[in-house]
């Protein structure tokens, strides 16, 4: 299973699954009114929290994503369980996160 760039998921058996995650309208306008509204004002907290909510959401689609895929794997239905990331910084490592949510140690995160 790999995830790449034109097709999200590739299993080992050929097929290809396509998802698509892309930042909403909303999440784009509340952006825009956030850039917009006074620093220090009640509508400027209001809006980041509405932002953190949404970005929430995202997250949690990108994580449902990657639980499907984990599935697909556990079920038989590829023999491999292929994930990327990077590992620029000794602060910032994607690549051993990533392995451990593949085996299981930080699904319930």
């Amino acid at each position: 299973m790999d995830f790449g760039v034109g097709t999200k998921i590739t299993l080992s058996n050929g097929a290809g699954i396509d998802f698509e995650l892309r930042e909403t309208s909303r999440l784009k306008r509340l952006q825009r009114n956030l850039a917009r509204a006074k620093k220090g004002s009640r509508n400027r907290k209001r809006v980041q929290f509405l932002l953190r909510k949404e970005y929430e959401k995202l997250s949690n689609r990108r994580k449902d994503a990657q639980n499907q895929a984990i599935r697909l794997y556990n079920a038989n239905v590829s023999d491999r369980l292929l994930m990327s990331g990077d590992h620029g910084r000794k602060d910032y490592d994607e690549v051993n996160v990533m392995k451990r949510f593949g085996d299981g140690s930080l699904a319930n995160d």
